[in-house]
């Protein structure tokens, strides 16, 4: 990499000369858990329980459900969320009815 600065301390690595990442290389490398070191099993664990979204209590389910075309185009033209704002305005419902 061309330096326009002298006085700059980039030490950039140009992505092709840098060494190919394998199995063994990580092996060597230390598993954290914010910032203390961890055996594989505790790491595995801390792993496991902040990978994905976590589980709800009460869990939306996945139906196929058929609506006019004029309630689709009311919510979408309200923009992102609009499958949310159907769910609260049907839950609206249960609650007065």
């Amino acid at each position: 990499m061309k330096e326009n600065n002298i006085h700059s301390n980039n030490t950039w690595t140009d992505p092709d000369e840098a060494p190919e990442i394998t199995a063994e290389l990580l092996e060597t490398g230390v598993k954290m858990v914010g910032d203390q070191a961890v055996s594989d099993s505790e790491f595995k664990q801390a792993v496991k329980k902040t990978v994905g979204r976590p589980t709800s209590k009460n869990p939306k389910q996945l139906v196929s459900i058929r609506y006019d075309s004029q309630v689709i185009e009311y919510f979408k033209a309200t923009g992102k969320g609009w499958q949310t704002r159907i769910n609260e305005v049907l839950m609206e419902y249960i609650k007065t009815h």
